[in-house]
């Protein structure tokens, strides 16, 4: 069995269709094809390499998992980005908020002041306080955050159910006969390689 990149395989079957026959897989979905998310997002995301390569190719576990927890890693990180986001908004706005209630506070105490002793000294101290407020509001206030840049990551179901739902979609698809497994090398270096079957071929080109 010939490696042909990390983790993928060359497939020693013969298939009835080529990979361009099953149609477009947008990645990681084939909607509605296999009737449930798990094995359709199993099914794409073997199936892809295939595509990409032009022939048939096996995928091996550790390939699969180094994926998922690639593409979990980018969107748990792209989530936690936004919050911290929404965050920093959250604290900037609460300050502005505070400031100009400040501000008002300060207006009407001047202005009262100026009423009590001498109009043109209170509009100057208001003018004086306000002056002072915003120069001190302007340092003050926290910079105004920068959006974070979400990666695009394609969709797919381990954001929402965990990359248990890819690898019970797996184990669906070789109950089924649409994937065989072949084990290479032994001990630590022991690989299982999943590839695509002339029953699922047949399924998704038909």
């Amino acid at each position: 069995m010939r490696e042909l990149q990390s983790g993928i395989f060359e497939t020693t079957e013969t298939l009835p269709r080529s990979p361009s026959d099953i149609g477009p897989i947008h990645p990681y979905c084939l909607v509605g094809r296999l009737q449930r998310a798990e094995p359709e997002e199993a099914a794409a995301r073997i199936l892809t390499f295939s595509q990409n390569l032009g022939q048939w190719v096996g995928v091996s576990w550790k390939r699969l998992v180094e994926q998922m927890h690639t593409d979990y890693k980018l969107d748990r990180e792209g989530t936690e980005a936004l919050r911290e986001y929404d965050r920093r908004c959250d604290v900037r706005q609460r300050h502005i908020v505070r400031s100009n209630l400040a501000l008002l506070l300060i207006a009407v105490a001047s202005i009262g002041l100026g009423l009590a002793i001498n109009p043109i000294v209170g509009v100057a101290f208001c003018f004086i306080f306000v002056a002072l407020h915003w120069s001190i509001l302007g340092k003050m206030t926290p910079k105004k955050p920068v959006a974070p840049v979400r990666p695009n990551l394609p969709m797919s179901v381990i954001y929402f159910m965990g990359p248990q739902a890819v690898v019970n979609g797996i184990h669906e698809l070789v109950k089924l006969g649409m994937l065989r497994t072949e084990t290479i090398g032994a001990g630590d270096e022991e690989q299982t390689i999943f590839f695509p079957t002339a029953q699922l071929v047949t399924h998704l080109a038909a």
